[in-house]
């Protein structure tokens, strides 16, 4: 089935119970909202749950009572002292997996199993933020129509339902004597309202009725109020005199929100009328009769459209009580509903049904009976197996019910499409006969192979002269968490990567297979190869031409035909008359659908650049490392290679190199620890086999290290080499403030035992080019790797600038600055990219905050020398320094010459005694990459009346990556009259007041000023852009970003509080996501 048409049709769908007509809250604990496909990969982390309602005056006891699952099965039995409190909520979450994605119902049940809750059968196929809840807290009128699938409110209100007495709603009709008019007569203008309204302000007294009349060059409006009989009259002479002229002339009459119209024409002779058709109204039931609990489809009809006109309806039973009623609206002329016949008491007998639409009506009855007629239906044959999945060896019981026929045997066949690892054989090929019994149910059990030839999918059919019927069953390694893909078209390869001259299988699952009754095949699936640019792999094709064959170029297109089961299977030989190293990407099209997957080929014959590797990085007790490597161009008969284990000790071995090809393996002790000949005391001493490895390889005169680490747990372990790090507490330092520096020598030198050896920090002052050390000193390392010291700043060593701390350790060296005093005078740079090419422009933006009107900008590039320093690097000035007399913000360009060399530059930009620098890299060839379109996504919340509401952001994760929140915008209306009284706050989870009224918050009048609509304001660290339009007004909006447009909204609890007594708010928010970059 197409699953967006199975939405469609699931979320129009009008189905009810027989039931009165006014709403009603639940008497007992409901299961108010359901998330059963949250973002991210449910069998990954618990992260499903459900929300239970007390709509009651009581409290609700729910121990021992039970929240399950009918897809998987699962249960959660709630524990002792969970009490639910009147108008209260709780959240539950279970375990992995918890419900199916597509048709599962969540039940609750008491404690002695009395079921007292349960939703329909959902759907939820993608994984985003929203969730199934109910209209409102505690809604319960036993109808798929009291769900409705919106953004995830957990913990949070639904909404409240008012409940209140049938509204009729106002009408009005307009009309004209006759429709076409000559010059000199009168046009009489008459019509009729439902009832008398009254607008209370600015004095009490009836609405009037407000009548427009427009036609060529004429434009006129009349203000007539009903009389005791509800009627409304006026006239218009139509005298060319008065302005009026030939033509048709519209009638628009407006009483209160309710308008009607009507036309009529004006000319020097009278136009014959058009015949008005009657209208006509019918209306059917899709059968004659009916059993509780099936729904019935009611279908009406009309040749006329009238806009704003709905069709009213309502069911009478046999007793003469109304069970339902409603309004309908037309879609091409058609009115359609669902109705639900209840099993709760029915009554059995002939319902009849009442029309109305535009004053005429139409009636059709229909029966419930106590036990179905027989033929009262097309014959249909159900099939159900005991299990979603199965393993190896276990037991299908499938069963089946034929309804509404009759037959003694159906025909039966199962076919087998196994995976492609099973042995050669044709799989399991049964053609039998079932026998049905008088009740019309069958059954048929059969056990699968008990090895790898039992995996696969399984077509189940039984096929008869009333129908046919079918179900797919899947045999899998891990039955319980397996779960079927639900998407339209899916494809796979064996391997991620593959050499050329090896063979890929291809393979994948078609959910709804087409068969070409024609050819007896299902419809193809066509598969096309291209580049990681999308150009089409291409390959060289003889098509016969006169008398002799050409070569012509063709895209390289595989067919493949799936199984009647979906599955299908194909073998793609990487051929190097195809093939080059590079990324591929492999297209499945199939019916309007589809699946794409991108797979690597390289050539080990390629010996263009050396490549030396591992077979993986992380390695359990007693596993084989194996290094291979390709060594293009050597003269060296093997290469050298030294071991560093955890403790420090090391090992030398050496390899082969064979054919400028070498190989080595080197044996895990099986042995947590193990004995070391370098004792530290008298004896030997163990030392662990766990930890993070070193493996140098050496050949002419080249060093290659490679790391590995060996874990109790390689599975879920990974591979941890970061190297030095430093950072300051704080960017910028005052007079007699102290300096903290911390960070850390790496996981790697740590794990080697280097952690004694310390770390030489170094202060200097950049000035604006020339280095000035200030202070240095010696940190030893922790037995963690980590290191920190606390520095004075005297005013006798620091004067007004930018400064440097540069941290080496073993080779190692990083850098971090700060800027001490000039707190008022702060700017930033940046470069418009990243890597250049010899010869470009680099572009310097310089921005912030700056009295200066004087810069000096020049570029260094990184040659190792310390004798000229920048923010990171040292070496010498690229060019000449540049003198820059502009205040900021500014931009400056600079050209890089044809012969700079590669590798690291910096930007250096000085302001009297405050340097700044930006980074940049000078390349060979730009990397070209592939950005995704930025991703918004808008996450809404109306009508909230509550006078706290916690707005909870932070990053998700969506289909197409991680989304971080810009912007959160809210919105409060109020009625006329109570703007003075009602007023909104908004506060950090810190609980500073970042908008509202008086002196407490950073916001608390309009920001809109002349060439402004911002304030920017501290508040807790960040740097805020704030909106807002200002207090005591009718719409109260506000808008909250981050000052920097590169920049996101940190995870918070965002609160809004409602300042207000009884008086009615509506409050709105939204949170504007974007795509991190």
């Amino acid at each position: 089935m197409n699953y967006s048409l199975y939405v469609a049709l699931f979320t129009v769908a009008t189905i009810g119970f027989l039931v009165p007509a006014h709403a009603q809250l639940a008497d007992h604990v409901v299961i108010n909202e359901v998330e059963i496909n949250p973002s991210g990969d449910d069998a990954e982390s618990i992260s499903e749950w459900v929300e239970l309602y007390n709509p009651t005056d009581s409290p609700v006891d729910l121990k021992g009572w039970q929240i399950s699952s009918t897809g998987f099965k699962k249960t959660l039995e709630i524990p002792v002292k969970t009490i639910l409190h009147p108008g209260q909520t709780v959240i539950f979450s279970y375990t992995k997996l918890w419900f199916v994605d597509i048709g599962d119902s969540v039940k609750l049940r008491s404690g002695d199993g009395t079921i007292i809750d349960e939703t329909p059968n959902l759907i939820d196929k993608k994984n985003d933020f929203k969730s199934w809840q109910r209209l409102y807290d505690g809604y319960a009128p036993n109808s798929i129509n009291d769900w409705k699938f919106a953004t995830a409110s957990a913990d949070s209100s639904n909404g409240k339902l008012i409940e209140s007495q049938e509204v009729i709603p106002l009408s009005m009709s307009v009309s004209v004597e006759k429709s076409s008019y000559l010059f000199g007569e009168t046009a009489i203008i008459k019509g009729n309202v439902s009832e008398r309204i009254f607008a209370a302000l600015p004095t009490f007294q009836s609405s009037p009725v407000v009548i427009s009349i427009t036609g060529p060059s004429f434009e006129n409006e009349y203000t007539l109020y009903p009389d005791s009989k509800l009627n409304f009259e006026t006239s218009l002479n139509l005298q060319k005199v008065l302005g009026i002229g030939k033509g048709n002339y519209d009638v628009s009459a407006t009483y209160s929100d309710v308008t009607a119209s009507t036309s009529f024409t004006v000319g020097d002779k009278i136009l014959k009328p058009k015949v008005v058709e009657d209208t006509v109204v019918t209306i059917m039931t899709d059968k004659p009769s009916y059993m509780p609990g099936q729904t019935m489809s009611v279908t009406a009809t009309t040749n006329k459209i009238i806009p704003s006109k709905v069709l009213q309806f309502e069911i009478v039973d046999p007793n003469g009580k109304i069970v339902r009623n409603g309004n309908l609206f037309s879609t091409d002329g058609k009115f359609s509903t669902l109705v639900f016949l209840t099993t709760v008491n029915p009554a059995y007998g002939t319902y009849e049904i009442k029309a109305t639409f535009a004053e005429k009506s139409a009636t059709t009855t229909f029966e419930v009976l106590k036990e179905a007629k027989d033929n009262e239906s097309d014959p249909v044959i159900s099939l159900a197996a005991n299990q979603t999945a199965y393993g190896i060896g276990d037991t299908v019981s499938i069963t089946g019910k034929i309804s509404h026929a009759r037959a003694e045997a159906l025909d039966l066949s199962i076919n087998q499409v196994k995976v492609a690892s099973a042995d050669k054989y044709r799989g399991l090929s049964v053609d039998s006969i079932i026998n049905v019994d008088v009740d019309g149910y069958f059954a048929y059990t059969f056990d699968v192979q008990n090895d790898k030839n039992g995996l696969g999918d399984y077509l189940f059919r039984v096929s008869g002269s009333i129908g046919t019927a079918e179900i797919l069953i899947s045999v899998v390694e891990d039955p319980v968490n397996f779960v079927r893909s639900t998407e339209p078209l899916t494809i796979m390869l064996n391997s991620e990567s593959f050499e050329i001259g090896q063979t890929s299988t291809i393979s994948g699952h078609v959910l709804n297979p087409i068969l070409d009754h024609r050819t007896g095949v299902v419809t193809p699936i066509s598969i096309t190869i291209s580049n990681a640019g999308g150009k089409p792999l291409q390959i060289t094709a003889l098509n016969s031409r006169g008398d002799g064959n050409i070569k012509t170029n063709t895209d390289y297109v595989i067919t493949t035909i799936p199984k009647l089961t979906g599955s299908y299977a194909t073998d793609l030989k990487i051929d190097r008359s195809i093939f080059d190293a590079g990324s591929y990407i492999l297209t499945a099209k199939h019916s309007g659908h589809t699946a794409k997957i991108m797979f690597e080929v390289y050539d080990s014959l390629d010996l263009s650049k050396e490549l030396i590797s591992i077979d993986k990085n992380i390695y359990g007790l007693g596993e084989t490392i194996t290094l291979t490597g390709i060594l293009p161009g050597t003269t060296a008969g093997s290469i050298d290679i030294k071991l560093t284990k955890p403790d420090g000790t090391t090992a030398s071995f050496t390899a082969p190199i064979k054919n400028q090809r070498t190989a080595w393996t080197w044996d895990v002790p099986d042995t947590k620890q193990s004995f070391s000949a370098t004792a530290v005391s008298a004896g030997d001493s163990k030392s662990s086999n766990l930890g993070l490895y070193e493996i140098l390889v050496s050949f002419d005169s080249k060093n290659i290290p490679l790391n590995f680490k060996v874990s109790l747990d390689p599975e879920n372990d990974s591979l941890d080499v970061q190297s030095l790090t430093i950072s300051a507490d704080k960017m910028v330092y005052d007079v007699g403030e102290k300096m903290l520096i911390t960070g850390s020598i790496g996981q790697a030198k740590l794990s080697l035992k280097t952690s004694a050896i310390p770390v030489t920090l170094y202060i200097y002052q950049i000035s604006p080019y020339d280095p000035i050390s200030v202070l240095t000193t010696n940190v030893i390392p922790k037995t963690d790797g980590s290191f920190s010291s606390i520095f004075d700043l005297p005013v006798t060593l620091f004067a007004d600038g930018s400064y440097r701390v540069r941290a080496i350790y073993q080779g190692d060296k990083v850098v971090t600055g700060f800027i001490f005093g000039s707190k008022a005078d702060v700017f930033s740079i940046s470069t418009d990219n990243t890597e250049y090419l010899p010869g470009s422009a680099v572009t310097v933006s310089v921005s912030g905050k700056s009295d200066s009107k004087g810069f000096e900008i020049s570029m260094i590039q990184e040659t190792g020398s310390d004798s000229i320093c920048g923010m990171s690097i040292c070496g010498s000035i690229l060019g000449t320094k540049k003198l820059v007399q502009t205040a900021v913000p500014f931009e400056h360009t600079l050209d890089l010459p044809e012969s700079a060399p590669f590798g690291k530059y910096e930007v250096i930009v000085g302001s009297g005694s405050l340097v700044k620098a930006a980074t940049f890299y000078v390349v060979e060839e730009l990397a070209i990459v592939e950005t995704a379109k930025p991703i918004t996504i808008i996450e809404k919340e109306n009508r909230i009346t509550d006078k706290e509401i916690a707005i909870t952001i932070g990053k998700k994760t969506t289909d197409n990556g991680t989304i971080s929140p810009r912007v959160l915008s809210g919105s409060m209306i109020v009625n006329r009259g109570d703007e003075a009284d009602v007023n909104l706050m908004v506060s950090t989870d810190a609980g500073t007041c970042v908008i509202g009224p008086g002196d407490g918050c950073l916001v608390s009048e309009s920001t809109r000023k002349p060439g402004e609509i911002y304030n920017v304001v501290e508040a807790d660290g960040m740097s805020l852009k704030v909106r807002y339009s200002g207090p005591d007004v009718r719409l109260e909006k506000f808008s909250i970003l981050p000052e920097s447009a590169d920049e996101f909204l940190p995870e918070m609890d965002w609160k809004v509080d409602i300042v207000k007594d009884e008086q009615i708010s509506r409050f709105y928010y939204k949170v504007t996501y974007k795509t991190i970059p």
